[in-house]
């Protein structure tokens, strides 16, 4: 996989730091969580024959027409680096209330690139939207 080593540049060590003792899960960090989804995400790339026409369309009409590597790559390894500010415990479960507003506006204090930004906001609608909802809200953006 690539170095990102020059994305964790415009990120305070502090905060990389949290996001390296938070968990997505059993054994996976935040950290660990935004370079996996980014390498699943290149895979896929070169596995398209395996998915649903679901994620081909995203894949194919939307994000990739639209969306730089190096810009996809940041959106990925941070969308979630609101997580350690908002993690909630609950009957032995991490809870993550509004994290995608919360990682929109830590991560705006050090990159002001608007298509990252929105997809860091908007990250929910990638999780529970159809393609034609998101290629929807990509027009509108």
């Amino acid at each position: 996989m690539k170095n990102f080593q020059h994305l964790f540049k415009i990120i305070p060590q502090t905060i990389l730091y949290k996001m390296q003792n938070t968990f997505q899960g059993p054994g996976l960090n935040m950290l660990e969580h935004g370079l996996s989804v980014h390498q699943w995400y290149q895979w896929s790339l070169n596995n398209q024959n395996i998915f649903s026409d679901k994620s081909i369309d995203i894949l194919k009409k939307i994000i990739i027409p639209n969306i730089h590597d190096d810009k996809i790559a940041t959106y990925h390894i941070f969308h979630d680096i609101g997580k350690p500010y908002c993690l909630r415990q609950e009957n032995g479960k991490n809870h993550f209330d509004d994290h995608a507003k919360i990682s929109c506006e830590i991560f705006s204090q050090y990159c002001h690139d608007d298509m990252i930004l929105d997809c860091i906001a908007f990250d929910m609608l990638f999780h529970t939207s159809s393609c034609e909802e998101i290629q929807q809200w990509c027009l509108e953006q």
